[in-house]
């Protein structure tokens, strides 16, 4: 008998953040400025990886409040930058492409 395993929702995309899975949500508007939301790039591990917080995979865009998320305006961990928390995303469609 297999667990089922309940996963969060994303804050932005409404999605579970289920591995392999990205965020929908390519925009955030940071201090009345649009942004293109950083795809995620790990340089430290050279296997192909899902996120560790959030489960997107390489190349996709972090769920809400992911701690490894990259702040589009400074360059650093966007939950602890002076720059955010960011207003609500102001597009919801689109998927980074593959």
């Amino acid at each position: 008998m297999s667990e089922t395993i309940e996963y969060p929702v994303c804050e932005y995309c409404s999605q579970e953040r289920k591995p392999g899975v990205s965020c929908t949500v390519m925009k955030i508007t940071i201090q009345g400025q649009e942004h293109d939301r950083v795809p995620y790039a790990n340089e430290r591990r050279p296997e192909p990886h899902d996120c560790h917080d959030c489960n997107t995979p390489l190349g996709g865009i972090h769920h809400a409040n992911c701690d490894m998320e990259r702040c589009p305006k400074c360059g650093t961990q966007f939950i602890t930058c002076g720059c955010g928390p960011g207003e609500l995303p102001v597009a919801t469609e689109g998927k980074y492409p593959e």
